[in-house]
């Protein structure tokens, strides 16, 4: 019946224990360190199966200290009548998405491979046990030689005697400290003298059963730790605390004697694997807990009324200040659609919900504000307020173009606040939050402009993503994680201005995307954090080609662009300062691009000014969100279909033109 435990278990054994002999010598006591490998690493792989559930059983029990409050409350008011208290717990729980039986899976999982494992370990070894049936004769308990001749599940009859001849610090791997002496002789050849003693046994056992206990112990002693202080006040907290903090390490230490060796050798292994993965996991979910408070926060701020800033008077239309907001920027009157958008983002404390023609209106007043003002503040306070918004509008199954532009537009100045702040650990989660959106934006692009002369330019946001993480992750130190990004960022990069230069395409902002690469090469080609990390010459070489690759494209993109962009000619001047003088000491070009790109990132801005200016006049280049703000002076656009600009004075349409939906 348990078969089906008992197989998918010593199969698991059965090809670690055959992957380490293979690169073991053939004696027993390396035959006893490929058996002992193969046990530990099938509590490496089982654990390994079970890290989600065990990241869920870990969200699940802080989501249950969370509510533990209002769980006290629904029992102490529903008291007397249980049906309306079971009613009201399942209401709650569905309401916070808990599952209670999520906590308890990954330990129920663990008891049947427990056994499985204790059976399998225990049958290596049936003398005394097992019975055999001669043909023809009747039942008879199995000898040492039909033990050593019997095949043990997925362990052929030759792997048998050899993990029954296998030692570890000179004992059986299955014997343990109240095994009859009887059943010793299955441990050698017929007729051979028993190698070990019993005492020999409880030299190597108890002290796995004192490890074992201690580990069980600190690794309790942990989690109870972690917990909130109204969990630890609970009564059946408190009773749970004290078994698993006294008891269960008590009981290893009570029955160890009756475990064979490979048995204390799980536990050991299984509290190892306990230790790091609670520190990593919990390390991981503060992290992830601080970045959602800090959101939580900078929200706060940006909803928070500005000085001086009147209140909406209680008759305010939303829809009417929207039609006003965008027949001012047709016409260009810049101010007047911005104070009417802000207006808008205002009124969205009192509904975060309201609905502007088939969408969010107050993420749509929030995009055209972002693209519209000059003010990072104002801009950041935007995104701050109304990203997460428009994520769940942009992840929706019918999310169209604009949605998905109008969530990476908020999102990228949410991003690069972050850069200015320094706030460079918020990254390491960016590109996979953002990913599923970026494809489908990429994918509605070029749909949308199927004839476009630049099709790369449908990557440009999942390269701007993946430039901003590597800037992150390279002021972070994390140099070797930068520089995947920074690549995968230079290769759309440089597909973008190949096919601008084919094309001819004038409009895209080539000097702005130089500057970019010029960083990104850099960053590339810094060496790795580990100085042991071993690097092929292929690497190094690719290395020193994007190094020198960088230094070239920041002289050329600085001096084109030095009239009108201060900052690009300062970072350039203090990058080939630092150049130079690497070039004096007679430093390799990969040393020297280390410090020319710790110099470009000092500035912790957009990027190059031009890409500001870009934004602010023509954001999408797409039919369906590009906006017109003229320069001082600059005549209004002429106005196209429902008076918004038309396609030929945006630049945008089917040609892609621009940054590429920045």
């Amino acid at each position: 019946m348990l078969n089906v435990i008992y197989y998918p278990v010593s199969w698991i054994m059965w090809v670690w224990h055959w992957l380490f002999d293979k690169i073991m010598p053939n004696t027993p006591g390396w035959n006893g360190l490929a058996w002992a490998l193969s046990v530990v690493f099938l509590v490496f792989t089982l654990r390994a199966i079970l890290y989600k559930p065990f990241v869920k059983q870990i969200r699940t029990t802080k989501k249950m200290q969370e509510i533990n409050p209002q769980m006290q409350a629904i029992r102490k008011k529903y008291k007397n009548d249980r049906v309306k208290m079971t009613e009201e717990m399942q209401k709650l729980q569905k309401e916070h998405s808990f599952n209670p039986l999520l906590g308890c899976l990954p330990m129920l999982l663990q008891i049947p491979v427990f056994i499985g494992l204790f059976h399998v370990l225990r049958s290596f070894n049936r003398m005394g046990r097992g019975t055999a049936m001669p043909v023809g004769g009747t039942a008879e308990p199995m000898t040492a030689e039909m033990t050593r001749s019997t095949g043990n599940y997925a362990f052929s009859p030759e792997l048998v005697e050899n993990f029954l001849d296998a030692r570890l610090f000179g004992v059986p791997l299955s014997s343990y400290i109240t095994e009859p002496t009887e059943q010793f002789k299955a441990f050698v050849q017929p007729g051979a003298a028993i190698d070990f003693t019993r005492w020999q046994i409880a030299a190597v056992v108890i002290p796995l059963m004192i490890v074992a206990s201690f580990a069980t112990h600190m690794n309790s002693r942990a989690a109870v730790a972690r917990q909130s202080a109204d969990a630890a006040n609970n009564p059946q907290t408190r009773i749970m605390n004290r078994l698993s903090l006294y008891i269960f390490p008590l009981g290893i230490l009570a029955t160890g004697p009756f475990f064979p060796v490979a048995i204390l050798l799980y536990w050991v292994s299984n509290n190892l694997w306990t230790y790091v993965q609670q520190h990593v996991v919990f390390g991981r979910i503060a992290q992830e807990e601080d970045h959602a408070a800090a959101i939580k926060e900078e929200q706060r701020r940006a909803s928070a009324p500005r000085p001086g800033e009147k209140p909406l008077p209680g008759n305010f239309d939303p829809r009417k200040t929207m039609n006003r907001g965008f027949a001012a920027l047709a016409e260009g009157r810049n101010g007047e659609a911005l104070t009417a958008f802000r207006q808008v983002t205002q009124f969205g404390q009192r509904n975060a919900e309201w609905q502007y023609k088939g969408r969010n209106g107050l993420v749509q007043a929030a995009d055209e504000l972002v693209r519209l003002s000059a003010d990072p503040e104002q801009r950041a306070n935007a995104a701050f307020q109304w990203t997460e918004t428009a994520r769940k509008d942009a992840q929706a199954d019918d999310a169209g173009l604009p949605a998905l532009d109008a969530y990476l537009t908020l999102r990228r100045q949410q991003l690069a606040s972050w850069l200015r702040d320094g706030h460079d650990a918020r990254f390491n989660t960016v590109m996979t939050e953002d990913n599923g959106i970026l494809a489908a934006y990429e994918d509605a692009w070029l749909e949308e402009n199927a004839e476009a002369p630049v099709p790369a330019l449908a990557r440009d946001r999942k390269a701007d993503w993946a430039r901003m993480v590597a800037t992150a992750m390279f002021r972070s130190g994390k140099f070797d994680d930068a520089r995947v990004y920074a690549r995968q960022a230079s290769t759309i990069y440089e597909s973008i201005l190949e096919q601008a230069e084919e094309s001819g395409e004038a409009d895209v902002d080539t000097a702005g995307y130089r500057s970019e690469l010029a960083a990104l090469k850099l960053v590339a080609a810094a060496p790795s954090e580990k100085k042991l990390r071993g690097v092929s010459a292929e690497e190094k070489q690719l290395r020193e080609s994007e190094g020198r690759r960088g230094i070239a494209l920041l002289s050329e993109s600085a001096d084109a662009e030095k009239s009108r962009i201060t900052a690009a000619k300062n970072w350039h001047e203090a990058a080939m300062a630092a150049h130079a003088k690497k070039v004096a000491l007679n430093a390799g070009v990969h040393e020297a691009a280390k410090d020319l790109s710790e110099a470009v990132l000092t500035q912790t801005g957009d990027g190059p000014a031009s890409r500001l200016a870009a934004e602010r006049r023509d954001p999408t280049t797409i039919v369906v969100a590009a906006k017109s703000t003229p320069e001082p002076g600059q005549k209004a656009a002429p106005k196209g279909k429902h008076g918004r600009p038309s396609k030929k004075s945006r630049g945008g349409g089917k040609s892609g033109k621009g940054r590429g939906g920045r």
